[in-house]
Order: structure tokens, then C-alpha cells, then sequence
């Protein structure tokens, strides 16, 4: 992928995947039953998003890399990076999906 989107992927017992995320694109989210396969579904994804975005005249963002948003560095002893419990992505095991809602996160 020739994108630097920052990429999150964490383990999911709840979904028994991994489930990646990509914060500066609002709801564009992947999973799969291995790290590289959520990996790969995350780069499908993130040109999905692109291109939806695109076509509905919605902005898109640019990369900004590790650290553009507050408590997402490092974490400290004892904290995890993910500061928001995650729910499961109904009928998507395995698969990826995004959304180009144009919503900012509160």
C-alpha cells in the first residue's frame, strides 16, 4: 500500500479476529482471522474509502502519521492503545468494510 494512514490492529475475542482501524478515516475498519489478512483487507479498504470519498465530493484527509491524536501515543504502564471499548462488525467476519460518512468523531 503506498498510503502512510496510521493503522491500528488489535486481537478481538468478542469477533475472534483482528480488527484494524484507520483513525484518520472515519469509520474505515477491516478484520481478519490473521494479522495479515486484517492487514490486507485494511489496505483494500483504505483505497475503497479513498475512492468513495472521492466520489461524493467529500474531503480527504492526509496522512498524518503516529501521534496526530491526543491519547494515541505510547501508552503508560497499565493503559492500552485503544481508549474506546469496540462493538462487533455484524456480518463482516473475515471482511472489510469502510464508510465514507463524512462524520468526525466526538
Amino acid at each position: 500500500m503506498d498510503s502512510k494512514y496510521e493503522i491500528i490492529i488489535f486481537w478481538s475475542k468478542e469477533d475472534n479476529a483482528f480488527v484494524a482501524e484507520v483513525p484518520e478515516l472515519p469509520g474505515c475498519m477491516a478484520d481478519g482471522k490473521t494479522y495479515q489478512e486484517a492487514l490486507a483487507n485494511t489496505e483494500q479498504i483504505v483505497r475503497e474509502w479513498i475512492e468513495t470519498a472521492s466520489n461524493l465530493g467529500r474531503p480527504i484527509p492526509r496522512p498524518r502519521g503516529r501521534g496526530a491524536f491526543p491519547g494515541r501515543g505510547r501508552p503508560g504502564p497499565g493503559q492500552g492503545l485503544l481508549t474506546r471499548p469496540r462493538g462487533r462488525m455484524p456480518g463482516k467476519s473475515g471482511k472489510a468494510r469502510a464508510l465514507a460518512t463524512g462524520r468526525r468523531r466526538g
